[in-house]
């Protein structure tokens, strides 16, 4: 097997799994959100009255937190699709990420 073939079977064997990994790590996000939607609602509404909107402030610090890395992985998404389009290309994505091929190269060995 040639170094080339090697590292084209590395790379789609690599590639079905970060697949895998989305669609896992997607799947979760949503249930997480459902949940989280559901929560907020309660707290804001609290409609048991028994003080669940005392939560919002001690949640505000997480939420903000789990929002800005979304919003980052959400941005590589949106680079990922613009690339996709022809919107971007990808010497302009590979320069704003530091994408270093050459050594992602060598760790399809």
């Amino acid at each position: 097997m040639s170094l080339e073939h090697l590292k084209f079977t590395n790379l789609n064997s690599e590639r079905k799994n970060t697949q895998r990994s989305v669609a896992t790590a997607i799947s979760n996000l949503n249930a997480a959100a459902d949940s989280t939607l559901k929560q907020q609602a309660y707290m804001r509404v609290n409609p048991d009255n028994n003080g669940a909107n005392e939560l919002i402030p001690i949640c505000q610090g997480d939420f903000d937190s789990c929002s800005a890395a979304f919003n980052e992985v959400a941005a590589k998404l949106m680079d990922m699709q613009a690339v996709q389009a022809g919107t971007m290309t990808i010497e302009d994505c590979i320069a704003k990420y530091g994408i270093d091929l050459t050594e992602y190269s060598n760790e399809l060995i």
